[in-house]
């Protein structure tokens, strides 16, 4: 009797944990599919010699045309452009994207048709992956979605900013 009680408590913790671990993962978002075109986040790793946090993504242009930029909107009340300190890429710190109040990194290089590249930056300190608004822009189409990127380690400090575009 005793066995068959340890066996069904490890099983129930067993199911218990998978689904707190699958409840995690269908809320994150790891790729975006704009249509033809794909933007994926590889992961984050926090450097504590640099005491930096390093995001990743693979950007993937259509086969038949590219696009001109992209966008990650980022938590004003914790990155400035002062706290972006290493882009793989041409990019640039906007205040007000699209005439909206969202801040955050514009990659300007663009991507020809059939174009990938692993894109990376550095934000300073060991920071939280969130949800956040990425925008892929091809002349004046855009896209909106959300992905995962960089959010204040003090979620007290996350807020989300309403936009209506």
């Amino acid at each position: 009797m005793k066995r068959i009680t340890r066996y069904s408590v490890s099983v129930i913790l067993l199911v218990f944990a998978s689904s707190i671990i699958m409840g995690l993962s269908a809320s994150a978002v790891f790729a975006v599919d704009f249509g033809p075109h794909d933007i994926n986040f590889m992961g984050a790793v926090y450097d504590a010699g640099t005491n930096t946090t390093k995001f990743t993504y693979q950007v993937a242009a259509a086969t038949n045309y590219g696009f001109d930029s992209w966008f990650l909107a980022l938590n004003p009340e914790c990155f400035g452009p002062g706290e972006v300190v290493e882009v793989s890429e041409l990019w640039e710190y906007v205040e007000n994207y699209l005439g909206s109040e969202m801040k955050g990194i514009k990659f300007t290089k663009p991507y020809a048709p059939d174009e990938a590249r692993i894109v990376w930056f550095k934000v300073k300190g060991n920071v939280i992956v969130y949800k956040i608004r990425v925008v892929l822009s091809f002349g004046c189409t855009n896209w909106f979605e959300e992905i995962e990127g960089p959010e204040c380690e003090d979620l007290k400090k996350h807020y989300r900013l309403k936009i209506n575009i």
